[in-house]
């Protein structure tokens, strides 16, 4: 049974570019020696640095951080952008096209802004050490900035910026790790499941509104986590609320038929499980989340529904 990690166990990583030279495999080499196919991947060398980094970060207005990151499509010169506006308890992110030609960002997000720099090359060669446990590997940028404009602005103001000159930045990747997750998760286990979305829907977490709780074992902290999808014309979003909490803010029966939750901040209200068949049943109360850009957002009530289960959650990392 595989799900999006819960935030509590996401590791947030800014590697634009290098998050697919991370996990990609390097070319078959029947002829070419290592040392070959090394140099032909690009970044891993300071001969074959990568072009641009495909993204940058910037500081947003009311303490929240604004990172770009895009994907390259099938042709190389068009793509998605996913733009994440992070704060403390929450995050958005944008998703829409975006032009990479000539190794600039170019990309319209309607209401939310616009993205329109070129990439400026500085003429020097930087590097970038990451590790897995005690596994260091090198990578190699062209070093200069993006120019042009830049405009964001969050919904409802939660947070706005505006840059027309970004120098990049090797503390850019101080958080990255090239360590991808091993997850495994199941029932039964030590702790404790709870999901809930609209009634009916076959896997409640893809509800276009969700809740997620997770205790991995009794006494250890709650990661609660809600998520709601929308599109507003051709930009999509994703917004994202989480709190850590103690364990008095669940109460259930041992056998798993009821449950109550009361999460803190961002979080308000409370809401009751009471089981009508196997794991599901109704999800009833006043509970309420705010998200960076929407107050007030239901979470329970006569069109939602959830399951309530045992659980095990591990994760560990791998090279």
């Amino acid at each position: 049974m595989l799900k999006r990690l819960l935030v509590g166990l996401v590791v947030t990583a800014f590697l634009v570019v290098t998050t697919a030279a991370f996990g990609a495999s390097p070319p078959s080499a029947s002829s070419e020696s290592a040392k070959e196919v090394r140099e032909a991947t690009p970044g891993a060398t300071p001969g074959n640095p990568f072009p641009s980094p495909h993204g940058l970060r910037i500081r947003g207005a009311h303490g929240y951080s604004i990172v770009l990151n895009a994907s390259p499509g099938a042709s190389g010169n068009v793509g998605r952008l996913h733009v994440a506006a992070s704060g403390r308890a929450g995050r958005v992110y944008y998703s829409a096209r975006v032009d990479l030609r000539n190794e600039g960002l170019k990309a319209n997000l309607g209401r939310f802004g616009r993205v329109d720099l070129r990439w400026v090359p500085a003429g020097g060669v930087s590097e970038v050490t990451e590790r897995c446990h005690h596994h260091p590997r090198r990578f190699f940028f062209v070093t200069g900035a993006y120019v042009g404009t830049l405009r964001f602005r969050g919904g409802r103001g939660f947070t706005t910026a505006r840059a027309r000159r970004v120098v990049w930045r090797r503390a850019w990747y101080a958080d990255a790790s090239i360590c991808s997750l091993g997850i495994q998760e199941g029932t039964p286990g030590p702790g404790e499941h709870l999901e809930a979305g609209a009634k009916g829907t076959k896997k409640l977490w893809q509800s276009p509104t969700s809740l997620d709780m997770v205790q991995e074992k009794q006494g250890a902290p709650i990661a609660y986590e809600a998520r709601q999808n929308e599109r507003v014309g051709q930009v999509g979003l994703e917004r994202v609320a989480w709190a850590w909490a103690g364990g008095k803010t669940l109460n259930f029966e041992p056998d798993f038929s009821s449950a109550e939750i009361h999460p803190p901040a961002p979080f308000s209200g409370s809401a009751r499980f009471e089981a009508t068949k196997g794991s599901r049943g109704s999800w009833l109360g006043d509970l309420l989340v705010d998200f960076p850009d929407r107050p007030d957002v239901r979470l329970a009530g006569k069109t939602f529904e959830a399951s309530f289960e045992s659980y095990f959650h591990v994760v560990r990392e791998e090279l």
